[in-house]
């Protein structure tokens, strides 16, 4: 049963899970006395252009650490106060997952694959000219995917 699943999954490895807090310094606290890996600072991408949230030019202040946990990082967001899709999760949702990665060969087509089935991608980022990555809201238990092709594919 367990090819069958695979053979049907149209997605690659879960590479990355993001967290939104809204106490970034606590958060590294907590995780740090749970034992749980070593932080690195959270940046963009070598070759980010530009950051599109609601169609629109973002730029965001956001801070960021990353701790690797096996094939995988976990990844926690403190989002400033202008637009972006972390603060609006923290507003309207709080605390909490905010999405989990995917890598991909080619984002704009799995992203616009996935819209033909009535997701919404409403945060989108360009690498090197293309679309590098996007969040697409399922619409669906408020599950968020972040496709993304500026890592290895493996």
């Amino acid at each position: 049963m367990e090819k069958n699943l695979q053979a049907k999954q149209n997605l690659p490895r879960i590479w990355d899970a993001a967290v939104v807090v809204k106490d970034l310094e606590k958060a590294r606290q907590r995780v740090q006395e749970l034992g749980i890996g070593q932080f690195v600072q959270g940046h963009p991408p070598a070759g980010a252009e530009g950051l599109f949230y609601h169609g629109k030019p973002s730029v965001s202040n956001f801070k960021a650490f990353i701790v690797q946990i096996g094939n995988m990082q976990l990844e926690f967001i403190q989002p400033g106060d202008e637009p972006n899709p972390w603060t609006e999760f923290l507003n309207t949702r709080g605390e909490g997952i905010h999405h989990i990665g995917f890598q991909v060969k080619d984002v704009e087509k799995e992203a616009n694959r996935l819209i033909s089935l009535g997701a919404e991608v409403p945060f989108y980022g360009k690498i090197k000219g293309k679309m590098g990555a996007a969040y697409v809201d399922l619409k669906v238990a408020n599950l968020v995917l972040e496709l993304t092709s500026f890592c290895d594919i493996t």
